[in-house]
């Protein structure tokens, strides 16, 4: 790849790989007085949320829990939406802790905020599953976690995590918290023990008075505790809803039409741009005519983004019509490598004509190198080329830069990267952009990468109307992060 993809890739993704323990320990001021520091200054990580999310008549109960005085349960996922079914499968794990019906429940995209980073993720990485962190030091180490999760995780799907690792160790806990919360607004109302009450199908229960109520009648006295960041969470044998199959919430929408991926964004006053990519990664623009577009009425701009041309219109017919016509010279990048090529060069390291060559130990495998100089050997050889991710839903970008504020339409695998991302390209402040992520009809980990909003934000601050920017199947396949190439010998009998 070159300079410029690399420098793509550096601000996506996740960078867990490159941390170990005892980094995250050093980092995490645990060593030394750190841990005295953290215990006085860390916040509630529960109670973080953004008020600005809250729509008419919903109450927060913690950072994942919206509920409504009408008992409507709103889960909010820290996890994209690529047909996964992520969001359903959260959902149900908070609602079982929170013993809500699971009928009142629907599930919200968090927003790119801060507020909403997945420290749960982090959690989860570093300690695995059966960690126990000491009571004293629950606060501070679960702040950390949010604090590491800024710089390496933000809001990451992908590699299987959201539900061996979010739901295990957030929404659980955020089910919990929220009940436990319930219970006590309950208590308070009803002058009656915590203990003697109970919570089953959104409602919460005194079995000695024959009192009932809705989870929602005491939202807004329950709303004003302070989540417990170690409540209790039920024996797998009580479960109701976890490990039940359940209707998919997101399906209902993208049957009827209702569900909004980022190719279906249309904004008002909003030009569609086509575009042509370097034909070798590395090259260049050398030069280019656009005498034959720039003077045609539906084309409003020509973008030269130095690895690629731009074609700005009314329509993307238009944009990519006229992109056809414009002349392009491109110099430098990778040259002479192809797919014989590759082909042999991983032969010739096979083979052992190669500058490294990790040696695995055979010491436990016995006489099995011996054995298999038998004539009854099998060898074979088996050989992949590199794979784009061909996405189902072709990378697209919506953008619009005006007046110090850029707002990006996206589907996009780590929304908060994103975020930082663009505010990088553009010089801005990050309070300065909105990233609204939408449905992503595919990922496979390609929309965790940031190229193609890099590439819609430069073209939309060159004109003063939303730009959305869509790749052809063309252009996909030839400029993915592909899928390595690989040749494998093996020998058995």
């Amino acid at each position: 790849m070159s300079d410029n993809k690399t420098d793509v890739s550096k601000t996506s993704g996740s960078k867990l790989a490159t941390v170990t323990r005892r980094t995250f320990l050093a980092s995490a001021g645990v060593i030394g007085g750190g841990l005295a520091l953290g215990l006085t200054l860390s916040p509630n990580r529960l109670a973080m949320n953004s008020p600005g999310f809250l729509q008419a008549g919903e109450l927060v109960l913690n950072t994942w829990v919206k509920l409504t005085p009408d008992n409507r349960l709103t889960v909010i996922i820290p996890h994209s939406e690529m047909g996964q079914g992520a969001g359903t499968g959260l959902a149900q794990m908070l609602a079982e802790e929170m013993d809500a019906a699971w009928e009142t429940v629907s599930i919200e995209q968090a927003p790119a905020d801060d507020n909403y980073i997945n420290s749960d993720l982090t959690r989860g990485y570093l300690l695995g599953d059966n960690a126990q962190i000491p009571a004293f030091a629950y606060r501070m180490l679960d702040f950390t976690f949010y604090q590491l999760a800024k710089g390496l995780i933000g809001q990451l799907t992908g590699g299987s995590t959201a539900i061996s690792l979010t739901g295990q160790h957030g929404m659980r806990r955020a089910g919990a918290a929220a009940r436990e919360m319930l219970l006590k607004a309950a208590a308070t109302t009803w002058e009656v023990p915590v203990d003697s009450l109970r919570a089953e199908n959104s409602t919460i229960v005194h079995a000695a008075s024959g009192r009932s109520a809705s989870f929602g009648e005491f939202a807004s006295l329950a709303a004003t505790y302070t989540p417990n960041l170690k409540p209790a969470l039920k024996d797998p044998a009580e479960y109701k809803i976890i490990g039940v199959a359940k209707p998919r919430l997101d399906v209902p929408a993208k049957v009827d039409g209702r569900a909004q991926f980022g190719i279906d964004v249309n904004v008002p006053g909003m030009k569609y741009a086509a575009i042509e990519q370097a034909p070798v990664f590395g090259s260049q623009v050398k030069s280019l005519n656009d005498a034959a577009v720039v003077e045609l009425p539906w084309v409003h701009k020509v973008v030269n983004l130095s690895d690629a041309v731009a074609v700005v219109a009314d329509s993307y017919w238009e944009a990519s019509r006229a992109l056809k016509s414009i002349e392009i010279e491109w110099q430098g990048g990778i040259t002479g490598l192809d797919s014989d090529g590759l082909r042999q060069t991983h032969n010739r390291h096979l083979d052992g004509d190669a500058d490294e060559v990790r040696q695995e130990t055979m010491e436990a495998l016995g006489d099995a190198p011996a054995m298999l100089d038998s004539p009854d050997t099998v060898s074979v050889e088996y050989a992949t080329p590199y794979l784009a991710h061909a996405t189902m839903e072709p990378m697209n970008c919506t953008a619009w830069v005006r007046d110090g504020q850029c707002d990006v339409w996206v589907g996009h695998q780590n929304p908060v990267f994103a975020r930082n991302a663009i505010a990088e390209t553009l010089g801005m402040e990050r309070e300065q952009v909105v990233v609204h992520n939408m449905l992503l009809g595919g990922g496979f980990g390609r929309r965790s990468e940031m190229d193609n909003l890099v590439q819609a934000v430069k073209v939309a601050e060159q004109l003063d109307v939303p730009v959305k920017l869509i790749w052809s199947r063309e252009q996909d396949m030839a400029n993915d992060f592909y899928r390595p190439a690989v040749v494998s010998r093996m020998r058995g009998r």
